[in-house]
């Protein structure tokens, strides 16, 4: 059996270098603890995409991702998009949106054909890359996710929180949803992934908007 290494919220491209991982002493320590994996899960978060304009955060994560695909030779990365580098997901969900696709499920397989991650990881080669959403399975009893989705639930008056709370007053719906079984728009106690990426996708695709300002 292969060994699998889950790594979240790099934040690489993070604005005032605050990315440790941008700095080539922390990749070495990093790749040496990496040996003998055969797959690399990024769960969440893996570049800052809220922070910089689309270029430029591209071209600051892409020395990690060049040496990540040495360090694990034919192996393979699923990048599993959280909040904060949800933008990898626009080609995808704009093509299912143009395809009526079905709801959403706990684990979507996604091969990497285009969009700011195929940019991102040209230079891996033999490395395998693909993304998974809004997680995966690591084996039929362990199930990752960034996590974003319980922003919705929060009690702390965070920033993400207040504004995920503000899209769902707009759109309407329970606050009350959990993600324990399928469920419709408003039906208090349970909700699909679809509920969250319902009142959460619009705050995502506004923040990405607003670091395009480069501001």
């Amino acid at each position: 059996m292969g060994r699998t290494v889950v790594l979240s919220d790099l934040h690489l491209a993070s604005s005032g270098g605050i990315d440790l991982l941008r700095r080539r002493e922390f990749r070495e320590s990093l790749w040496a603890g990496l040996e003998g994996a055969d797959e690399v899960i990024l769960l969440g978060d893996a570049v800052e995409l809220r922070d910089l304009p689309l270029a430029a955060a591209i071209e600051i994560a892409r020395p990690f991702f060049d040496e990540l695909a040495a360090a694990i030779g034919d192996g393979r990365v699923v990048v599993v998009p959280g909040n904060h580098d949800y933008h990898f997901l626009d080609t995808w969900l704009e093509r299912r949106r143009l395809d009526g696709a079905g709801p959403l499920t706990l684990e979507q397989r996604i091969p990497v054909d285009g969009g700011p991650l195929a940019e991102l990881t040209r230079g891996m080669g033999r490395a395998q890359v693909e993304l998974a959403y809004p997680g995966m399975w690591l084996t039929p009893d362990v199930y990752v996710t960034h996590g974003h989705y319980l922003d919705r639930h929060l009690t702390v008056p965070s920033f993400e929180r207040l504004a995920v709370a503000a899209v769902e007053r707009v759109l309407g719906g329970s606050g009350e949803a959990t993600l324990d079984e399928p469920g419709e728009h408003g039906d208090p106690g349970s909700a699909s992934p679809a509920d969250y990426e319902r009142v959460q996708g619009p705050l995502y695709a506004f923040l990405f908007a607003l670091a395009q300002s480069g501001s």
